[in-house]
Order: structure tokens, then sequence, then C-alpha cells
């Protein structure tokens, strides 16, 4: 016996699972073969068919890889599209009070981020505060503080870039100029308006990321 030889008991015990295995795979196609009356090209055809249907499993998971991306990269352009948009007109209609009637509104194309960013993260907190049942309002300022985390560092990774997009040091109650209490009410609505236009936004997104074309 290959034990009494010296062998170690642990691979002496791999050795019979191998010639078990071995034996048991070659019985199984052996009476198949026998019992279907396959030769030995069907049995290379088996063969052949079985790794192209695991090449289509491996397609098909690549694809739906390739198409959440997708939907990802258009929500976030999405968002980000609204968000400039809201802060043009937002910004026009309070220069309103300014005597300031040009309608005429500002923002940076660096704020892509930062509304780009409140699209993706904003399903993951949802689906996170809907497990543990908190109501709409509650969810609202779970929506807004994380409003503030995302423009306290994306504010914090500008300025020091050397890019100065806000500037809240002029208002009370604020921090590092970056964030300002006087906000709150602003990030309030506008956490829950995304969760309420949120499913629109996103199955534009499906559509547009269906739409995109192959390589």
């Amino acid at each position: 016996m290959e034990y009494s030889r010296g062998l170690h008991p642990g691979a002496f015990a791999g050795y019979c699972c191998r010639r078990v295995r071995k034996f048991v795979i070659g019985e199984f196609f052996g009476f198949v073969l026998g019992v279907r009356g396959l030769d030995r090209a069907d049995l290379g055809v088996i063969l052949r068919s079985v790794s192209g249907f695991m090449n289509v499993r491996g397609f098909l998971a690549e694809s739906m890889m390739r198409k959440k991306c997708g939907v990802i990269f258009w929500r976030f352009m999405l968002f980000a599209f609204i968000g400039l948009l809201l802060e043009v007109t937002l910004g026009a209609v309070m220069g309103l009070f300014d005597g300031n009637y040009s309608l005429s509104g500002r923002t940076s194309l660096w704020m892509i981020l930062d509304y780009g960013l409140l699209g993706v993260l904003l399903m993951p907190i949802k689906a996170g505060l809907l497990k543990y049942r908190f109501p709409l309002l509650a969810r609202g300022v779970v929506y807004m503080l994380a409003i503030y985390v995302v423009e306290y560092v994306s504010g914090t990774v500008f300025t020091a870039a050397g890019l100065r997009i806000w500037s809240y040091e002029h208002l009370r109650y604020q921090l590092h100029g970056q964030i300002a209490l006087a906000f709150a009410p602003l990030w309030y609505f506008l956490g829950i308006s995304a969760e309420l236009i949120y499913g629109k936004i996103d199955a534009c997104a499906r559509i547009l990321a269906n739409q995109m074309p192959a390589d």
C-alpha cells in the first residue's frame, strides 16, 4: 500500500479521493456512452456544449455588471444636471430680492461631483433607513446630514486644491466657511425631494443605460 511506503496520512487520503473521483467519472461517462450509444466524438460535443454554456454565463454576468455600471453613471449625471439647474434657478430667484431682475444665476461645474454623489448615495441610505422603518420626515434629517457631510468634505478638498467654489464665512453658525446652519431647511427639503423623484430619475437612468452602444 502507498501508506506503508511512508506516505503521510493526509496525502494518502487525498490520493484515495482522487482515485475514487477518477473512477466515478470514468464509470459515469462509460455508462453514458454505453447506454446512449455515444462515441468519443459525441462526448467531445457534449463537453464543448458545457464549455459554451459556461462562456454564456460569463458573458451574461459581464453584461449585467456593465449595465449596472451604466445605470450608476447615468444616475450620477442626471442628478448632477438637475442639481446644477436648480442652483442656477435658485440663484436667479434670490437675485430678485436684491434688485437684480436679469434672472441670472451662477454655479460651477465642480458641483457635478456633489450633486452626482447625492444620486449615487441616496438609494443605499434610503434602503438602510427603510429597513429600520424610519418615517419620511426622519429620513429627511438623515439626508440633510449626508448633504452637509458631502458639502463639507468636497468644500475642504476644493479649498485645499486652491478652488474657492463657495464660502459661508460671512454667515453665523458656520464651520470653516464650508457649511452653515442657515442652509439646513434647504438641504432638508432637497433631501426629501430627491427621494420623491428618485424613482423617475432611476427609471430614466436605466433606459439610457440600456441604449448605450455595446463595445
